[in-house]
């Protein structure tokens, strides 16, 4: 065994002479040959379905939708594959930013049987089309699809392209219900079908704590006896009299009741003197009122003009008219005066006061109050 003096020139020459052959081995790399034309290393894929020699534009099976590398079906893809999901549900997924939503305390889900299948159904009073996943309607026992150029608007003006329809029956709480199906992406719904209006206008809903239940409507048969409540009056008009009042006072009462005429007029001679700061006349354009208004506003008018409380004039003063709701729900029709009353002269005697008037009732025993069906304008000059 030798000994080598590292500091001897014939060492470090050795020494120096391996490492350039060392350094220049390391980084000679043979080319490497790729020919895109050689089918045998470079097949060609399709990445629609996933198989080998032709490409995704002349897929056999382009219509029926992305194949699942995960599950073997069309229709979705490997990140959107619920049986993935179920069998990986140990190891979450991570980087993903997923929108829950709160469970609901009502239970909108129904089971729903369709083809011997049974299917997971939400009651959607929002969506007009009764809709079922891709995945779905092909393991299912499904009819042919029907060609249609359907486009569904959802939350956020989202647009969504039918693949096609079928039509079929669907029974719900023991209840059979025909209804026209629409086959939509995987991707537009978390359930096997969505329970649209043209189902649920079929049917009673009873809605409860506990759930959705759904209830044929009955229909009259054309052979049913129907049968009718009729009221039979001779047309007298009936009065609400205290019972405690004699026969005898009752009959004069219904008597007078019968023969008064509401409908009597009395044209007085009564002018209403309106006094103004100046001379300058208050004008307002008309205001614009809806449409359901304008019909109320006309009614009005037509009404005053047909029983002469108001008359077609030209006159430089002009209030705009508004239209007030009353306690009962019925409309009335106002005159806007705020500003014509800004220039009115206070009379400089006011009526009395209220407090005063009803110190005057104390010794009173029978009282009378007079209800004002309807104020109008009065002649003014």
């Amino acid at each position: 065994m030798g000994i080598h003096n590292s500091n001897s020139p014939n060492f470090r020459h050795s020494y120096e002479s391996r490492g350039r052959d060392f350094k220049q081995q390391s980084f000679q790399r043979k080319p490497t040959k790729f020919n895109a034309s050689d089918t045998s290393r470079n097949p060609q894929r399709c990445f629609n379905c996933n198989d080998i020699g032709h490409l995704s534009k002349s897929c056999p099976n382009h219509s029926r939708g992305s194949r699942c590398l995960s599950c073997n079906l069309y229709g979705h893809k490997s990140f959107e594959c619920r049986r993935a999901n179920l069998n990986n549900t140990s190891t979450p997924p991570s980087g993903v930013n997923a929108v829950h939503e709160l469970a609901s305390p009502i239970n909108m889900c129904k089971d729903v049987t369709i083809f011997g299948r049974k299917l997971n159904g939400l009651v959607d009073t929002g969506s007009n089309l009764t809709l079922l996943g891709n995945s779905t309607y092909i393991n299912i026992d499904a009819p042919p699809l029907k060609q249609t150029n359907t486009l569904l608007t959802g939350f956020g003006f989202s647009r969504i392209n039918v693949i096609g329809t079928f039509d079929s029956e669907i029974t719900i709480d023991d209840q059979i219900f025909p209804v026209t199906i629409s086959v939509v992406p995987n991707s537009c719904t978390n359930y096997d079908l969505i329970i649209g209006c043209d189902v649920i206008k079929q049917a009673h809903l009873n809605i409860s704590s506990t759930g959705v239940k759904f209830a044929q409507i009955l229909r009259p048969s054309d052979n049913a006896n129907e049968n009718f409540i009729m009221t039979i009056s001779d047309g007298s008009p009936t009065f609400d009299i205290d019972p405690n009042v004699s026969q005898h006072n009752r009959a004069e009462v219904e008597q007078l009741l019968s023969k008064y005429m509401p409908k009597k007029t009395k044209t007085v001679n009564i002018e209403l003197d309106i006094a103004l700061t100046d001379d300058e006349p208050i004008f307002h354009k008309p205001r614009r009122l809806p449409f359901a208004e304008r019909d109320i506003v006309d009614a009005q008018v037509d009404e005053w003009v047909k029983n002469g409380i108001v008359e077609p004039c030209s006159s430089p003063y002009a209030s705009q008219v508004v239209v007030v709701k009353k306690k009962d729900g019925k409309s009335r029709v106002c005159i806007d005066y705020s500003r014509l009353n800004r220039k009115l002269i206070k009379d400089n005697y006011p009526l009395p006061l209220i407090d005063d008037i009803l110190d005057c009732l104390q010794n009173a025993k029978i009282f009378t109050t007079l209800d004002l069906k309807m104020d109008f304008p009065c002649r003014g000059k």
